[in-house]
């Protein structure tokens, strides 16, 4: 996520920002404000995929829940275990000292 990194008292984090996307192969538009863009981008790179992939991919799971709700959960899942995995390896090497 070099240089998207927003701080959440920045002003231009808090207004939501329309990007068109192709999702499931057909165009459609999202609001979300842009930290949860850079957030987005970010969890896409790491993963490997396109913004339109991992929205994609989010839409055919989002089951039912709205589009930009699952977008919200799958951001909180992906951080949420990125940290459980960063604190066992912090865990497991403070065992090893």
């Amino acid at each position: 996520m070099r240089g998207r990194h927003r701080k959440l008292d920045d002003k231009s984090s808090s207004s939501a920002t329309h990007r068109n996307l192709v999702v499931d192969g057909r165009r459609t538009t999202i609001r979300l404000p842009p930290i949860m863009w850079d957030a987005l981008l970010d969890i896409a790179e790491r993963q490997g995929l396109t913004l339109s992939q991992l929205v994609s991919e989010v839409y055919r799971q989002r089951g039912d829940l709205s589009f930009t709700a699952a977008i919200r959960v799958r951001m909180v899942d992906f951080y949420r275990s990125a940290l459980e995995q960063a604190e066992g390896r912090r865990s497991e090497s403070d065992r090893r000292s």
